[in-house]
């Protein structure tokens, strides 16, 4: 059984940028060919020292991207709960980023920070149609 992700990349015949927006939306598009788009949504999270999940399962991601936008340091897991001693997750340090753009887990993404009123800025590529 092929994954979604090869045969996305076997159709892929352009990779026209085009900015698409409807009322309130705040998208970017890229063509995919044969009418799939992948569609680049934003979110700005604030946390606490709690564990939030920021992101639902979503087997059409094909993109993955979060910044750090705080003083301290978060963690990142996929499917997984964490907890700020880094058991399960990834740091993500003050000021970083963390980014997946090949083989991107289509888990739900959980994030926890060690301080409260984080800022995290998080943007998810996924498949639609046109």
């Amino acid at each position: 059984m092929s994954n979604a992700h090869d045969i996305d990349r076997r159709e892929s015949k352009s990779q026209a940028f085009s900015s698409g927006a409807g009322v309130g939306e705040n998208r970017r598009n890229i063509g995919m060919g044969r009418g799939k788009v992948i569609r680049f949504t934003p979110q700005s999270h604030m946390i606490a020292g709690n564990l939030v999940k920021i992101l639902k399962t979503n087997p059409q991601r094909k993109y993955f991207m979060l910044q750090n936008q705080s003083a301290a340091d978060i963690y990142i897991g996929f499917g997984i709960k964490i907890d700020t001693f880094g058991n399960n997750g990834f740091l993500v340090p003050s000021g970083g980023f963390y980014e997946l753009d090949n083989v991107v887990p289509f888990d739900a993404v959980y994030i926890i920070g060690v301080a409260a009123g984080q800022r995290v800025l998080v943007i998810e590529g996924a498949l639609g149609e046109r």
